[in-house]
C-alpha cells in the first residue's frame, strides 16, 4: 500500500495521462492544472482552452475498512491500510461550448483507455511495487455538482468525476512483540 504522498502523487498520475492522452493543438500541456475552487474564477473566460484537475473528496472504502491486521515475517504487527477513495472533479475551460465538448470527450476516451492502473502507470514515489489503482466515472448528483460551483461562486460547468479506488495508506509496523517466556494456562496462579 501507498504511503502518506498518496494525495499528491495519484492527483500528478491523473495529469500526466491527460497531458499525454489530449494532443497539445486541443489543450497545451502545461494548462492541464490541479485546481481548487478558488482557481475556477481565473478559468471562466479563458484565452485559450484548460483542463483543470480538483480533488473534491477523499472518502473511506467501505467494504475494505475492516480488514484484519497483518502478522510480518519478523513478528510485527501491522493494522490495515486505510482504504481511500479520491473523487475528482475534471472541468474543460474554453470559450466555446463545442471546444469543451471535445475536450471532456477525450478526457473520457483517456481515462477510459488506462482505468486500471498498475506501477507503470503511477507517478511519484508513493506507491509499493506491484501496487494498482482503478479510474472509474463515478455519477454526482446534481446537487452535489452545484454545491462545489456554487462554493466556487463561478457559474456552473459541465464537469465530469472520477472515482480512483483502492489507494491504500500504510500504517507503519507496530513493535516486534517480546518473546513469551513462561505460559501457564488452565492453571490457578
Amino acid at each position: 500500500m501507498a504511503s502518506a504522498d498518496v494525495l499528491r502523487d495519484m492527483t500528478e498520475t491523473i495529469l500526466t495521462l491527460l497531458r499525454a492522452g489530449i494532443p497539445a493543438a486541443m489543450v497545451d500541456p502545461l494548462r492541464i492544472v490541479a485546481a481548487t475552487p478558488d482557481d475556477f474564477g481565473d478559468y471562466v473566460n479563458p484565452d485559450r482552452p484548460a483542463l483543470t484537475v480538483f480533488l473534491y473528496r477523499v472518502a473511506i472504502n467501505p467494504q475494505m475498512r475492516n480488514e484484519r491486521r497483518r502478522t510480518l515475517p519478523d513478528g510485527r504487527v501491522q493494522r490495515q491500510p486505510l482504504p481511500l477513495e479520491l473523487c475528482y472533479l475534471i472541468t474543460a475551460w474554453a470559450r466555446e461550448t463545442a471546444a469543451e465538448l471535445l475536450i471532456l470527450g477525450r478526457v473520457l476516451q483517456v481515462l477510459y483507455d488506462r482505468a486500471e492502473l498498475g506501477p507503470a502507470n503511477l507517478v511519484g514515489s508513493a506507491w509499493e511495487a506491484g501496487e494498482g489503482v482503478q479510474l472509474v466515472l463515478e455519477t454526482l448528483g446534481l446537487d452535489d455538482h452545484y454545491r462545489i460551483w456554487d462554493a466556487a461562486d463561478v457559474p456552473y460547468r459541465l464537469s465530469l468525476t472520477y472515482m480512483a479506488r483502492v489507494v491504500g495508506i500504510s500504517p507503519p509496523p507496530g513493535p516486534v512483540p517480546a518473546p513469551v517466556i513462561d505460559a501457564r494456562i488452565g492453571v490457578p496462579a
